[in-house]
């Protein structure tokens, strides 16, 4: 994902303390998992580089920090005059090469969002005019969460939850043609993902078979090393001690997905481990548990945060986090003794996610 960050600023208006939100950007969420997000900084260009600008670096988000009227964006020009960009005007900026998003942070810009949005497929807005700190740590909350994988939607209540308790300000999302704002997300991380195989929740004989994959890989991956240090996966043998703990992928990434061609059984949450190797030399660690590779999963395949999954995968992931070894967390004997029994890998040929 990349983001342009374009600022002006009057010299004979009030600071917007830009330089604080370009830190703490930098600091604290444009750092996905495993790589950074793309986020191109450009804190005082003049109001005739903008489409220039866009046209070069072609990003997914235009991120606009300026000061604000219910009717325009102030900008200023490279000698420093400021100049009114309407709705119109931003909209000829956009149209050559339109974003998938443009973050206005500036005050009372909701109608200009709302007005773009026959240009660009999403805009966010406010409705009244916001102080420096609240836009700032509302900008913050928003990159942050989409660092994480989060969808738009998630991401945006984060940021307008922010900003209304800090500034009293509500903030706006606005769609092309109604669209669903849940569905997009804008940048991927690495990360682990499970599936119960074929999603078949239920597992009445104790044990349940998953597929394991990798999420947000690099175009560039060449290897995937899969491995677990849960001893319920030992033959005993000394020697297959990688052959029992590790699988590896040669595939190539789908959509910057890896997915081992065969399923792994356990009884309960278990740790998961996975190492990226790319054709560059490049390498990317990521960790989980399974319970956690499940979630993120499943909270994209059924588009809904883990509250909201349907009762019966909630209540497989609930039986598989009982089942993670904890003496103290077991209820009697049987539960505990269940976690000992073995688990495999290499145990059913993947059929499709």
């Amino acid at each position: 994902m990349k983001a342009l960050y374009i600022s002006s600023n009057h010299a004979n208006n009030s600071t917007l303390m830009v330089e604080h939100e370009i830190t703490e950007l930098q600091r604290d969420a444009i750092y996905g998992v495993g790589r950074r997000m793309e986020f191109v900084f450009l804190p005082a260009l003049p109001f005739e580089d903008v489409e220039n600008q866009i046209l070069v670096h072609k990003p997914d988000i235009v991120h606009i920090s300026a000061h604000g009227e219910e009717d325009s964006l102030e900008l200023v020009d490279s000698k420093g005059n400021p100049r009114k960009l309407t709705d119109e005007a931003l909209r000829v900026l956009l149209a050559p090469s339109p974003p998938k998003l443009v973050y206005l942070n500036a005050c009372d810009s909701a109608a200009l969002a709302k007005a773009i949005t026959d240009t660009v497929p999403f805009a966010i807005g406010t409705k009244a005019p916001i102080t420096n700190f609240a836009a700032r740590k509302g900008a913050v909350s928003f990159y942050r969460a989409l660092a994480q994988g989060r969808t738009l939607l998630s991401a945006f209540k984060s940021s307008e939850s922010i900003v209304k308790t800090l500034g009293n300000i509500e903030t706006s999302l606005f769609t092309q043609n109604n669209e669903v704002a849940s569905s997009p997300v804008f940048y991927e991380p690495i990360r682990l993902v499970a599936h119960f195989h074929n999603h078949k929740t239920n597992f009445p004989s104790g044990s349940a078979n998953f597929d394991i994959g990798i999420a947000g890989c690099p175009a560039s991956t060449i290897q995937t090393v899969f491995t677990t240090n849960d001893r319920t996966f030992l033959s005993g043998d000394d020697e297959s001690l990688e052959e029992d703990l590790c699988s590896v992928s040669l595939d190539m990434p789908w959509s910057g997905e890896v997915w081992l061609d065969y399923a792994w059984n356990t009884w309960g949450d278990i740790k998961i481990f996975a190492l990226l190797i790319t054709a560059s030399g490049e390498h990317f660690s990521v960790s989980s548990t399974l319970c956690d590779a499940l979630t993120a999963f499943y909270q994209v395949y059924h588009q809904c945060e883990p509250a909201e999954f349907p009762t019966e995968l909630k209540q497989a992931i609930a039986k598989l986090k009982a089942n993670d070894g904890s003496r103290m967390r077991a209820s009697d004997e049987t539960s505990t003794a269940v976690r000992k029994k073995k688990s495999t890998k290499k145990l059913t040929a993947k059929q499709g996610s």
